[in-house]
Protein backbone atom coordinates (compact mmCIF):
# COMPACT_ATOMS: atom_id res chain seq x y z
CA UNK A 1 0.00 0.00 0.00
CA UNK A 2 1.40 3.79 -0.74
CA UNK A 3 2.52 5.83 1.65
CA UNK A 4 1.14 9.44 1.46
CA UNK A 5 3.52 12.08 2.88
CA UNK A 6 2.37 15.54 3.10
CA UNK A 7 4.86 18.60 3.71
CA UNK A 8 4.76 22.17 4.32
CA UNK A 9 8.22 24.34 3.96
CA UNK A 10 7.41 27.80 5.33
CA UNK A 11 10.06 30.83 4.64
CA UNK A 12 9.27 32.52 7.74
CA UNK A 13 11.79 35.48 6.63
CA UNK A 14 9.08 37.04 4.86
CA UNK A 15 10.59 36.80 1.49
CA UNK A 16 8.11 36.48 -1.44
CA UNK A 17 9.66 33.72 -3.50
CA UNK A 18 9.02 33.81 -7.40
CA UNK A 19 8.11 30.07 -7.56
CA UNK A 20 8.54 27.20 -6.45
CA UNK A 21 12.03 26.63 -7.47
CA UNK A 22 13.25 29.55 -6.09
CA UNK A 23 11.73 28.62 -2.40
CA UNK A 24 13.37 25.36 -2.68
CA UNK A 25 16.82 26.82 -3.49
CA UNK A 26 16.27 29.17 -0.68
CA UNK A 27 15.15 26.13 1.15
CA UNK A 28 18.42 24.37 0.50
CA UNK A 29 20.93 27.28 0.93
CA UNK A 30 19.96 26.97 4.41
CA UNK A 31 19.55 23.85 5.33
CA UNK A 32 22.95 21.26 6.04
CA UNK A 33 22.47 17.34 6.35
CA UNK A 34 20.18 17.08 2.97
CA UNK A 35 22.01 16.02 0.12
CA UNK A 36 21.16 12.65 0.57
CA UNK A 37 17.64 12.80 1.40
CA UNK A 38 17.25 15.19 -2.03
CA UNK A 39 19.24 12.77 -3.97
CA UNK A 40 16.83 9.74 -2.66
CA UNK A 41 13.64 11.92 -3.42
CA UNK A 42 15.48 12.89 -7.13
CA UNK A 43 15.93 8.97 -7.34
CA UNK A 44 12.39 7.69 -7.03
CA UNK A 45 10.84 10.65 -8.87
CA UNK A 46 12.56 9.46 -11.70
CA UNK A 47 11.57 5.75 -10.98
CA UNK A 48 8.25 6.70 -10.75
CA UNK A 49 8.32 5.29 -7.10
CA UNK A 50 7.64 8.71 -5.57
CA UNK A 51 5.28 10.87 -7.47
CA UNK A 52 4.33 14.91 -5.98
CA UNK A 53 2.18 17.23 -6.26
CA UNK A 54 3.25 21.19 -5.02
CA UNK A 55 1.46 24.18 -4.89
CA UNK A 56 3.44 27.94 -3.78
CA UNK A 57 1.14 29.76 -1.52
CA UNK A 58 -0.21 33.06 -3.31
CA UNK A 59 1.88 34.78 -1.04
CA UNK A 60 5.31 33.13 -2.35
CA UNK A 61 6.53 31.93 1.37
CA UNK A 62 5.17 28.94 1.18
CA UNK A 63 5.56 25.20 -0.27
CA UNK A 64 2.70 22.36 -0.14
CA UNK A 65 3.72 19.18 -1.40
CA UNK A 66 1.75 16.00 -1.12
CA UNK A 67 4.14 12.73 -2.46
CA UNK A 68 2.96 9.68 -2.90
CA UNK A 69 5.32 6.60 -2.11
CA UNK A 70 5.67 3.08 -3.40
CA UNK A 71 6.36 0.70 -0.51
CA UNK A 72 9.74 0.12 -1.52
CA UNK A 73 11.03 3.68 -1.82
CA UNK A 74 8.96 4.64 1.50
CA UNK A 75 11.18 1.82 3.18
CA UNK A 76 14.50 3.51 2.17
CA UNK A 77 13.84 6.96 2.69
CA UNK A 78 11.48 6.48 5.92
CA UNK A 79 14.66 6.10 8.67
CA UNK A 80 16.88 8.37 6.83
CA UNK A 81 18.39 11.39 9.02
CA UNK A 82 16.91 14.48 8.90
CA UNK A 83 18.41 17.20 7.35
CA UNK A 84 19.56 20.44 9.79
CA UNK A 85 16.59 23.00 9.19
CA UNK A 86 18.25 26.33 8.78
CA UNK A 87 17.35 29.28 10.38
CA UNK A 88 14.22 31.07 9.72
CA UNK A 89 12.32 27.90 7.65
CA UNK A 90 9.35 25.97 9.35
CA UNK A 91 8.79 22.39 8.35
CA UNK A 92 6.04 20.64 8.45
CA UNK A 93 5.51 16.83 7.94
CA UNK A 94 2.94 14.07 8.14
CA UNK A 95 2.44 10.79 6.68
CA UNK A 96 -0.37 7.74 6.55
CA UNK A 97 1.80 5.11 7.24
Amino acid sequence: MAVIQTITITDDSGTSHADMDALMTAFHNDCTEDAAIVAKIEEATAEGTAVATSTLSEAGDSLHIIRTWSDSAWAEIKDMASATIGEGWTVASSDDQ
